[in-house]
């Protein structure tokens, strides 16, 4: 018998251990996310967040953005102030991957071909999230979605067969951005 622990963000990884070794039916996948609104709620609190709603439109329930948020308030920005910095921090990243895309030609490697991988498919790819937080992994081609999760932009979840931005931060840097065009 043998134990396995395994703990990563590379949700891409996890997908090809768990489908390469045959592991369905002998292992379980258990996914660790981000905290529910009520949950989040009361650490909301915890932290001194005030304005309850507002804060879970911006970062959702993710543990990492409540410390940011509460460290720019520690600062003195008021809770607005500090969440419209943190998303302006995500759409320049963003800006700033699409920037690089198409001023230099990435090329990744699928299944053994060399494709390029283009500005206007990866802002396309994005567009699926104008109106939905969580798709489909076959909504996006899978070129783009795998170069897009291993950019830690979106999350892959292999138990559904879904696909979201990492988080509810990021789904508003997309949002923007795409609305920008």
């Amino acid at each position: 018998m043998c134990h396995v622990i395994c703990a990563t963000s590379d949700c891409l990884f996890i997908d090809d251990v768990y489908n390469d070794a045959r592991l369905d039916g002998r292992a379980k996948y258990l996914l660790v996310d981000d905290l529910g609104e009520e949950e989040a709620f009361r650490v909301y609190e915890e932290f001194g967040f005030e304005n309850r709603e507002l804060v879970w439109g911006y970062i959702g329930g993710k543990i990492g953005d409540m410390v940011s948020l509460f460290e720019e308030k520690k600062r003195g920005y008021s809770e607005k102030e500090a969440l419209e910095r943190m998303l302006l921090s995500e759409v320049d990243k963003l800006d700033e991957l699409l920037s690089r895309i198409k001023r230099v030609k990435k090329k990744v490697v699928f299944e053994g071909e060399e494709m390029e991988i283009e500005e206007s498919g990866l802002r396309e790819s994005l567009s699926v999230f104008k109106f939905k937080e969580e798709v489909r992994k076959y909504v996006i081609d899978i070129v783009y979605r795998n170069f897009l999760i291993e950019q830690n932009i979106l999350f892959y979840n292999p138990l559904e067969g879904t696909v979201r931005p990492q988080s509810r931060l990021l789904w508003r840097a997309i949002k923007e951005v795409n609305s920008e065009q």
